[in-house]
C-alpha cells in the first residue's frame, strides 16, 4: 500500500513539475551544461560519500574494532543503491543484516548506527535550511512550511537528547515496563524489550569516547561537500548564484525526500529543486534543468558506484574483507 502511494505522490509532482517546462528549453540547457563543473559536482558527492563511510565505520567500532573502512564502503553503497532502485527502503535492510555472520553484529545495534545516521543528517540539513532561508526573500517561502519546518526541527533536536543524552534512563524505562506484572512473560513485549535495549545499547557506545563530536563534525562536512555538488552544478548550468543558494536548494530538495515517493524521490526532488531556485529568480527551464542535472548525478553516480560493489564479489567477498587480516 505504501509503495502505491509512494507512485501516486511520484505521479503527482512528476505533473506539477512537467505542467511548468518546457521539454525543448530543458533539453537545450542541459546540452549546454558546462562538463568541467559536472566532473567536480562528481568529485565533491565521492568526498561527501567517503565522509559518510568514515562516519559509519566509526560507529561500528564501537561495537566491532577490527571492521575496516572498506568493509564497510561495500555494504553501504550496495545499501545507497537498493535505496535508489527499489521501493520501502530496502536498502537500509540490506546493510543492517550485511555484517550479521562475519561480524557477529546484532542487526538491533546496526540498525542503531543507522538511526543515529538519520537523526544527524536531518539536525545538520535543518540547521543549514534555517541558516540559509534567511537569504530567501520572505514572499517566495509560505510561513507555514517555515512554521511546520521549525517543529520537525525542535522534534530532531529533541531526538538527538534522547540518543545521546538520556539512554541509560530509557534503558531502565524499558526493562521496567517489559517486567512489570502485566507484560512479564509476554513474548511479544520479550522480544520488542530486548530489541529496544539493543538499539540503546548501541546509543549508549556511541555516546562514549567522544564520538558524539567526532560525528557531528563528520556530518557537517559531509552536508557541505554535497552542497558543493549543488553549487557546481548551478555553475554547469550556466547560474552565478552564491553558494548558500546551492546550499538552500540542497536542503529543500534533500528534506523533499522524506515525503513517500518512488525509488530514487523522483517528482519531489525535482519539484522542491525548482521551487527553491525560483525563489531567486531562476527561470523555470533553467531552474529544471538544473534538477534533472544534479538528480542524475546523484543518482546515477552512487547507483553505478553500490552496483560495481555487488557485481565485484557481493556480500560474501564484503563480508570477508570486513575484518582485516591478521598477521
Amino acid at each position: 500500500m505504501r509503495t502505491l502511494v509512494g507512485f501516486a505522490i511520484t505521479a503527482v509532482f512528476v505533473f506539477l513539475v512537467a505542467r511548468q517546462l518546457s521539454p525543448a528549453q530543458v533539453l537545450d540547457t542541459l546540452a549546454s551544461l558546462d562538463p568541467a563543473w559536472l566532473i567536480a559536482a562528481v568529485l565533491s558527492l565521492a568526498a561527501g560519500y567517503l565522509l559518510r563511510i568514515v562516519r559509519w565505520h566509526i560507529m561500528l567500532r564501537a561495537q566491532a574494532s577490527d571492521v575496516s573502512l572498506f568493509g564497510c564502503a561495500g555494504p553501504f553503497m550496495i545499501s545507497i543503491a537498493v535505496n535508489n532502485t527499489m521501493p520501502l527502503r530496502a536498502g537500509d535492510v540490506v546493510r543492517i543484516f550485511a555484517f550479521r555472520d562475519r561480524l557477529g553484529l546484532q542487526p538491533s545495534f546496526v540498525a542503531g548506527t543507522l538511526l543515529v545516521e538519520r537523526i544527524l543528517d536531518l539536525c545538520v540539513l535543518l540547521c543549514l535550511f534555517f541558516l540559509t532561508l534567511t537569504l530567501v526573500p520572505s514572499s517566495a517561502v509560505p510561513q507555514t512550511l517555515v512554521t511546520l519546518a521549525g517543529w520537525f526541527a525542535v522534534a530532531v533536536v529533541v531526538a538527538l537528547g534522547v540518543v545521546f543524552l538520556v539512554p541509560l534512563h530509557a534503558r531502565r524505562l524499558v526493562d521496567l515496563v517489559a517486567g512489570s506484572g502485566a507484560l512479564r512473560g509476554n513474548r511479544i513485549v520479550t522480544v520488542l524489550a530486548g530489541i529496544a535495549r539493543n538499539i540503546l545499547d548501541s546509543f549508549i557506545r556511541l555516546r562514549s569516547g567522544g564520538r558524539v563530536f567526532l560525528l557531528m563534525l563528520v556530518t557537517v562536512l559531509s552536508w557541505l561537500f554535497e552542497g558543493g555538488v549543488f553549487v557546481a552544478t548551478l555553475l554547469a548550468v550556466g547560474l552565478d548564484h552564491p553558494p548558500t543558494v546551492g546550499l538552500f536548494t540542497m536542503t529543500a530538495a534533500t528534506l523533499s525526500t522524506m515525503i513517500p515517493s518512488s525509488p530514487g524521490y523522483v517528482g519531489t526532488f525535482h519539484y522542491f529543486a525548482i521551487e527553491a531556485l525560483k525563489a531567486f529568480g531562476t527561470g523555470a527551464a533553467v531552474a529544471g534543468a538544473f534538477a534533472v542535472a544534479v538528480h542524475l548525478i546523484l543518482w546515477v553516480t552512487t547507483t553505478l558506484v553500490g552496483t560495481a560493489f555487488l557485481a565485484a564479489g557481493g556480500f560474501s567477498r564484503l563480508r570477508q574483507r570486513a575484518v582485516r587480516p591478521s598477521g
